[in-house]
């Protein structure tokens, strides 16, 4: 049992050590998901929401409680010789110059001409061209990401040949003590190659510096915390050209379909409006004016009706309106040719540059041949004194740059794939 604890305290110690695995696509997705523009999709939807609750709300009732009191310098009143005639028979005062009123006065729509409808649908674009503009600021996330991993990459190549050349520098320096016991080499030969092996060690010290600067930038950026990270290096692609999916013409046609819903409301604002509408009040005078002329007093009222309101200002303006529209329609419709023309270019050069790529990759294979077989052979001359140290030296650095060549134009070359997909999102 206390064997079976052990190994299992081991084995937990082990994945904790071991560095977290990643590949791009993942950190893509990761960047994607913890960069704090994210929240925005949550607040459009909550902002469109009080929107369209505000606009459904516009078909309630219209309420409006009132109260006035008010004195006037001339009132309603009969004339002084209807008042003679019927003076033996009526008391007729006239209406009060002081009069009162308590209202409520209650307004419901019954057609809009189609307004809350086309409201509605101009607040659903507008969203959808909001999260449209989300999509392309953190679709600009991917070049950074790019960047960083493929940077770290090239450093991880770079750190990698160099202790390899470390590796060759210590045994021909072993080489070298073994020929300054015997006399056959001089001091200065294995100075020489231990200079080399601390400008390697320190260049080695550099870039572990800077791959940490890398993955530091890379884990901030992707939401964890500052770790022993591995990246994986991408396999081996060929990139297929399909269409364009860039974000941007995502957001130009929700531009458009704004545009379409602010056309439609054109026609909204030319229809004719219908309205109930009811009306009460408490007051003196009421509504029946000979009345109250007669006997002055307090009284309930009411009216209630339909009313049809239209307001056909809209047909002054409504030409140019649609003019506008169509300006703002071919500019949209220009910067999308624009983007496309740019897109198109920027994918063309890409390509040229992956075939550059693909042409070097092709002949590092044999140059690294060469430079071992130069440099195997180099070693054999200073065993047998033909060649000095500085010679053996300058060969040993050929192979090295061959080889990181050659990791760098691989690494290049799926760099220059995934900014190809970055350029096209496909």
């Amino acid at each position: 049992m206390k064997l079976t604890a052990t190994i299992i305290a081991i084995l937990l110690a082990t994945a904790t050590a071991t560095a977290r695995q990643l590949d791009i696509d993942l950190c893509q997705q990761m960047a994607h998901d913890n960069y704090p523009m994210i929240e925005q999709y949550g607040l459009i939807e909550q902002s469109t929401g009080y929107t369209l609750s505000n606009i459904k709300k516009s078909w309630l009732p219209s309420i409006q409680f009132s109260a006035q009191a008010s004195y006037q310098s001339e009132a309603p009143d009969f004339p002084e010789q209807f008042k003679d005639m019927f003076s033996q028979v009526l008391d007729i005062h006239g209406m009060n110059k002081d009069q009162y009123k308590v209202a409520l006065d209650i307004n419901q729509t019954i057609w809009d001409g189609g307004k809350t409808r086309s409201d509605k649908a101009i607040a659903k674009a507008k969203q959808k061209e909001s999260e449209a503009n989300i999509d392309v600021q953190l679709y600009k996330l991917r070049a950074t990401v790019n960047d960083l991993y493929f940077g770290t990459l090239l450093i991880e190549e770079s750190i990698r040949q160099s202790k390899e050349q470390i590796t060759l520098l210590e045994n021909n320096l072993k080489r070298i003590n073994t020929h300054l016991r015997n006399g056959t080499a001089m001091q200065c030969d294995a100075d020489a190659v231990e200079a080399s092996l601390l400008t390697i060690r320190q260049q080695v010290n550099q870039l572990e510096a800077r791959r940490k600067q890398y993955t530091n930038a890379l884990c901030i950026l992707i939401g964890i915390d500052d770790e022993d990270i591995s990246l994986e290096k991408p396999s081996e692609e060929i990139y297929i050209d399909i269409h364009n999916n860039r974000p941007e013409l995502q957001l130009f046609d929700k531009r458009l379909q704004l545009l379409s819903s602010q056309r439609k409301s054109l026609d909204t604002a030319i229809m004719p409006r219908l309205n109930l509408f009811a009306n009460g009040f408490y007051g003196n005078p009421g509504l029946n004016y000979i009345e109250n002329m007669m006997n002055p007093q307090w009284s309930w009222n009411y009216m209630i009706g339909i009313t049809m309101r239209w307001n056909i200002g809209g047909l002054y303006t409504r030409k140019n309106d649609l003019r506008k529209l169509e300006l703002q329609e071919k500019s949209i419709s220009n910067e999308r040719d624009v983007f496309l023309f740019n897109s198109n270019i920027s994918a063309k050069r890409k390509k040229e540059e992956i075939a550059e790529y693909e042409n070097l990759v092709k002949d590092d294979d044999g140059i690294i041949e060469l430079r071992e077989s130069i440099r195997k052979a180099a070693e054999t001359k200073l065993d047998n004194g033909i060649i000095d140290v500085t010679d053996l030296l300058q060969k040993i650095t050929d192979e090295n740059s061959a080889k990181l060549n050659k990791a760098y134009h691989e690494i290049q070359r799926l760099k220059a794939i995934y900014e190809l997909k970055e350029i096209t999102n496909n």
